[in-house]
């Protein structure tokens, strides 16, 4: 569908430049889905949500962390009705990005 592939975009993203391997949680697949299936903006939803509530939520937390030092090697997506965006990185101990 139009959702994995756009998942699967930012995924290998993340991996190119950050080396994390990503899980999306069927929850967030579902939500999008849902999206696209309003009748006046469809599929073009998937790009509003992902550029608007998803993407940046994702960058700053990934500027948060490293600006801890800390490098996440996984990240899980996922989505809640009350929250919206859901993510949860783990970060193992002693990934510590080196200073400058």
């Amino acid at each position: 569908t139009i959702v994995e592939m756009k998942l699967a975009q930012v995924s290998k993203r993340l991996s190119r430049h950050y080396g994390l391997t990503t899980h999306i949680d069927g929850s967030l697949y579902d939500a999008l889905t849902a999206a696209c299936l309003l009748p006046d903006t469809g599929a073009r939803n998937v790009d509003s949500l992902l550029n608007q509530q998803i993407l940046p939520v994702l960058s700053q937390q990934l500027l948060t962390h490293m600006a801890a030092k800390q490098k996440p090697h996984s990240l899980t997506l996922g989505w809640n009705d009350e929250e919206g965006i859901v993510l949860a990185f783990d970060v193992r101990s002693g990934s510590v990005i080196e200073g400058e």
